[in-house]
């Protein structure tokens, strides 16, 4: 009988200290929420990376021999540029996938037309102005 008694003493011994023992401070349930708030972050970063590119402004001049005067979009992905080459200016038909040359002007244009193009609106203005026609076209 003192065996028995010893052997149950043990045993109940073992589950106390298993009960007793302090939990994994990580469990799956705080794992999988650090790696979904992780993810939603990332995705963050992306989305933005994505509407910074595709909202930049179209209208980029550079500076030396080689200068977009104008551009026209034409679709989603095709613009029509005027581009000045030193002294030439050249008219090139830019797609998502190529560009084309259309006509080198044989007579160049006044560049002073150019800097006087409207700049792009402040984004101010822009929802103004959004907002008024999506006002006019609910009437």
């Amino acid at each position: 009988m003192g065996t028995g008694a010893l052997i149950l003493s043990t045993l109940s011994l073992d589950v106390l200290a298993a009960s007793a023992a302090p939990a994994s401070p990580v469990s799956f349930w705080s794992l999988l929420q650090v790696l979904l708030g992780l993810g939603v972050v990332l995705g963050a970063v992306v989305l933005a990376a994505w509407g910074m590119r595709r909202l930049q402004p179209a209208g980029w001049t550079g500076r030396g021999p080689l200068r977009v005067l104008a551009m026209l979009p034409l679709g989603t992905r095709e613009r029509v540029v005027l581009v000045k080459v030193g002294e030439e200016q050249v008219l090139l038909g830019v797609t998502a996938t190529q560009i084309n040359s259309l006509l080198v002007l044989s007579k160049p244009l006044d560049e002073s037309q150019f800097g006087a193009q409207e700049t792009l609106p402040q984004f101010p203005d822009w929802l103004k102005k959004a907002l008024q026609a999506r006002e006019k076209k609910d009437v």
